[in-house]
């Protein structure tokens, strides 16, 4: 509501001002009226009009627009006020100083503004897109700024709506160097929205304050450790080919969803928030490959290409594609992890958390993979966790490990079957599976079984050299397929 007063404030202040030095004539019923009386209340109006259209300006709506201040856009109040949830002090004090290193954006420095499209052309200067985003002649409420060479940027805080681009992937962002020679912060993005595409950037991402960050296509992000942070209830989208050579990192309410294929990064640390995988517009297939997939704090994670068309079936479930050299999912979390294409080291489900695999195409668990835990081609749960394994096609893998009151569900179709090297149910542990009429699991190696242990009749069998110790658990009647009468 208070904008709307001052808008209309806005309003009557030119007409209050014209009403003191030139009025309309007015006319009574029976009055003979002259065109020429008429004609000068219509240039009146028209003066009027002319001067409303002079006074009234749509500065700082943009800033109303990104919902992140009430003053001018760029000023200091208004990233004041997004700093304080942009880890308090520690970025406005940091901004305050790089703000006083900035190249000034002009012509002359290689800043060219022209409606809501600008060009910023740099050679390692400091501070450029910096400036352009606080110019007075950048008043677009969304600016498209293309990114010519290498800008050299102490955490662009962007507030206001905004995208980068390059061409050929030839413009580059770089925050500089920190004492371990690692980049900083380059670009934050706090209650706004923010675009990225076709550019380098060196140094870390942030999405933060409910901002909402787009990276569309080939983008690389070069850091060690965090690459793309995510926090505060933002909104990130990835698209394709983005390029990550450290961590995504994902907490505070934030939300992340990847819209398309060939995406990679070395570490996703997914915490009391939710990832999820969906063909966005323009793509038919998604995809995501990180070292190690940690997902924690009852988060929900659910990477499976769920694309349906009646129109045109041969797009549906189509080259999604999802690899990670181990996941773990902790404390009360979800995952769901399908498509016609996955492939882990190995899986840990623990602390009361909820696994669903549903490879819609080919399943590997590779020991040849990076790290060392999870241990590779091993399925483990513990502390009351459960798994469901749903697959078409003979899968193997070399363990499946069931501590104290867990579950695994096997659902296999089309006759498909798993094959394992070992395993291993422990007390209060259990395997079932939606059909019992065939061995859903081909144990080859060994089954082990303790006491208070249960697999299902007739869904485990045992392959040509396989051992059993079954004992305890055959002692309370709760495996009978390998006990000795």
């Amino acid at each position: 509501m208070k904008y709307r007063i001052l808008i209309c404030a806005a309003l009557l202040t030119p007409v209050i001002a014209l009403a003191e030095t030139e009025s309309l004539q007015t006319f009574k019923a029976g009055d003979r009226v002259k065109a020429a009386e008429m004609n000068a209340n219509f240039s009146t109006l028209e003066a009027r009009i002319d001067t409303l259209k002079q006074s009234v300006t749509f500065d700082g709506l943009d800033d109303i627009y990104s919902g992140t201040a009430e003053t001018e856009a760029g000023s200091e109040t208004s990233e004041s006020l997004v700093q304080e949830g942009v880890y308090g002090a520690q970025l406005g004090t940091l901004n305050a100083a790089a703000s006083t290193n900035n190249t000034p954006c002009t012509e002359a420095t290689g800043c060219v503004i022209n409606g809501n499209r600008a060009t910023v052309t740099c050679n390692g200067e400091q501070g450029k897109l910096a400036s352009l985003l606080k110019s007075e002649d950048a008043k677009a409420a969304f600016l498209i700024v293309e990114v010519i060479g290498n800008c050299v940027e102490d955490q662009l805080l962007v507030t206001r709506g905004a995208a980068f681009f390059s061409k050929n992937n030839g413009g580059s962002i770089s925050a500089p160097p920190q004492v371990d020679g690692n980049n900083g912060r380059a670009v934050v993005c706090a209650a706004a929205y923010c675009h990225f595409g076709n550019i380098t950037v060196n140094g870390q991402f942030e999405s933060v304050r409910g901002a909402i960050l787009v990276l569309q296509e080939n983008v690389s992000i070069n850091r060690d450790l965090t690459n793309l942070y995510a926090g505060e209830g933002s909104f990130t989208v990835i698209g394709k080919n983005i390029d990550m050579s450290g961590w995504i990192v994902s907490e505070s309410g934030a939300n992340i969803r990847i819209y398309g294929p060939d995406n990679t990064a070395q570490r996703v640390l997914i915490r009391n928030t939710d990832l999820t995988a969906r063909p966005g517009a323009g793509y038919t297939s998604v995809g995501l490959s990180a070292d190690i997939l940690e997902i924690k704090g009852g988060s929900r994670v659910e990477l499976s290409n769920d694309l349906y068309s009646l129109e045109n079936p041969t797009l549906n479930f189509t080259t999604s594609a999802f690899e990670f050299g181990g996941v773990v999912v902790n404390h009360a979390s979800y995952l769901l992890l399908g498509g016609s294409s996955v492939s882990i080291g190995g899986l840990v489900v623990n602390d009361n958390s909820h696994a669903r695999l549903r490879p819609l195409g080919s399943f590997e668990m590779a020991d040849a993979t990076a790290g060392t835990y999870p241990d590779k081609g091993a399925l483990s749960l513990s502390q009351n966790s459960t798994l469901s394994l749903e697959f078409s096609q003979d899968i193997s893998i070399r363990s499946l490990g069931l501590r104290e009151g867990t579950a695994v569900n096997l659902v296999p179709t089309n006759g498909a079957v798993l094959s394992v090297d070992d395993l291993a149910v422990n007390y209060g542990g259990k395997v079932t599976a939606n059909s019992a009429t065939a061995n859903s699991m081909i144990v080859n190696g060994s089954v082990v079984a303790y006491r208070g242990a249960m697999i299902q009749n007739g869904v485990v069998g045992l392959g040509g050299s396989a051992t059993t110790d079954v004992e305890q658990a055959c002692e309370l009647g709760s495996v009978l397929d390998f006990c000795i009468e």
